[in-house]
Order: structure tokens, then sequence, then C-alpha cells
């Protein structure tokens, strides 16, 4: 995993000063990707109860294996307070079984978003801002 920090490091630390950079190459794109991953399941487990099914956790561990129905998002937004990093995770479940696990991060004025489908599809829709989750609403 820190060969994986230190790839995606070279590629993200531009976009954390709010340099322009682009993510040229599918090899690029999955480095971002899977770093993203790896930051929400990181999330996901010191929570009090792991809402991401663990077999979806070692697979990823394993095989690199990213979780159907998973997009992340990139955006840039400048803090108010600089050298800032936070993170929020958000659940939508009914019952007892998460459906979607959400984690949106910041790392100064990189904020990079999240989503798992975990028992339900979801799918960008509209602008490239916009997500829908069958069972969430439009």
């Amino acid at each position: 995993m820190n060969t994986l920090d230190r790839r995606a490091q070279k590629i993200i630390n531009p976009m954390t000063r709010g340099d322009r950079a682009e993510i040229r190459t599918l090899r690029d794109q999955m480095v971002v990707v899977h770093w993203a991953l790896k930051i929400a399941f990181m999330f996901d487990y010191t929570q009090d109860a792991s809402m991401i099914p663990v077999a979806l956790a070692r697979a990823f561990r394993a095989h690199g294996e990213i979780p159907a129905n998973t997009y992340v998002w990139l955006a840039r937004n400048v803090p108010m307070v600089e050298g800032h990093a936070t993170g929020a995770t958000h659940t939508m479940s009914r019952g007892d079984d998460p459906e979607v696990y959400l984690l949106t991060f910041r790392i100064d004025q990189l904020v990079v978003q999240v989503v798992i489908g975990i028992a339900v599809p979801v799918r960008p829709i509209g602008p490239a801002t916009a997500m829908h989750c069958s069972r969430c609403g439009p």
C-alpha cells in the first residue's frame, strides 16, 4: 500500500495545492481510483461498525479489485484553513444492511468523493456531479 501512496502522491500533490492537473493515462486514473478506495476502506473500518462488506475489502487488498457500482469524483475547493484534511462517511440503508457507502474527504484543495453501491445499483446521471441510487430517489 505504500507503493500505491507514492504513485498517487505524484499525481494528486498538484491538485492539493490547487494547481491545474490532468490525469492523462488510464494507468494514472487507476492509481487515483485505487488510492481513493484505499482511503475509503480505511475510513470505513475506523467506524464503530464497518459498512463495506469484508469480502469487498479482501478482494481489493488481495487483487486490487474495484467493487462493482463504484464511482470516484475529484473536485477542487479552496478550504477556509490551509493545510486542512478531513473526511466524512455516510451510509444509506434500509434496515440493518447498508445499501450505499459514501465517503467525502479533502486534502487542502483536493476534494474526493467515493460512492460504492453495496446492495443497490448507483450510476451517474446528467452532469458529472450528479448521482442516482435506485432506492434513494431521483
